[in-house]
């Protein structure tokens, strides 16, 4: 018997899953294998038991920590933060749609980054310079009525702008949101393209 509970604990010391290489302790397995060996007098039930038991164990801990761990933001997506005396700004590294950059940035208590003077449009321009971008959503865009452009937040734009030469033009009939360039000028884009994005937090929800 201690000759299968060796080879037994051998053959569970490493468990390959795709990339994971999980290393397990070999006392529980024989403690386990002790166990059957006890309540049962067939050894190869045992056996199998055993490494039954084990395998199952395996696979739901490693589904409850793949679901956690997909659910958390991944570290390299976040390009850092800037602040103003009342603003948070983080730049987020994963390209999605204008509505779904919104839904991130309101989903975790924000909102697109508005700038709405000179000094925040020069913050998010560098910010994007510094992160090696040439553009990123911002939170402006005339989806409720075209030419009507507003921020994220349904404030309507006042004399400040950033528009690049030509913009905003529409083109297609179909460009109802906005970018930001690395220079800090503004163009109006399809909202159904994917790109980099800001978000902005106020500091007293953070």
């Amino acid at each position: 018997m201690d000759i299968q509970v060796a080879q037994l604990t051998t053959e569970l010391k490493f468990i390959k899953n795709g990339m994971f290489i999980l290393y397990v302790s070999p006392f529980p397995s024989a403690l386990i294998f002790l166990m059957m060996k006890l309540l049962l007098k067939n050894m190869a039930i045992s056996y199998l038991i055993c490494v039954s038991i084990f395998v199952v164990c395996i696979k739901l801990v490693y589904r409850n920590a793949s679901a956690h761990f997909s659910a958390l933001p991944s570290p390299a997506a976040v390009a850092g933060v800037r602040e103003t005396d009342n603003k948070i700004y983080l730049l987020v590294k994963e390209e999605k749609r204008y509505m779904d950059a919104q839904l991130y940035c309101h989903g975790r208590g924000g909102t697109l980054s508005m700038p709405k003077d000179e000094n925040t449009n020069s913050l998010i321009a560098s910010y994007i310079n510094q992160a090696g971008l040439t553009r990123v959503f911002i939170g402006i865009n005339d989806l409720e009525k075209e030419g009507n452009f507003v921020y994220s937040d349904r404030s309507p734009m006042q004399t400040f702008n950033k528009w690049r030469s030509g913009e905003p033009n529409n083109a297609y009939d179909e460009e109802d949101c906005v970018e930001m360039v690395a220079s800090g000028g503004w163009n109006d884009v399809a909202c159904h393209i994917t790109m980099y994005f800001v978000c902005e937090f106020d500091k007293e929800n953070v």
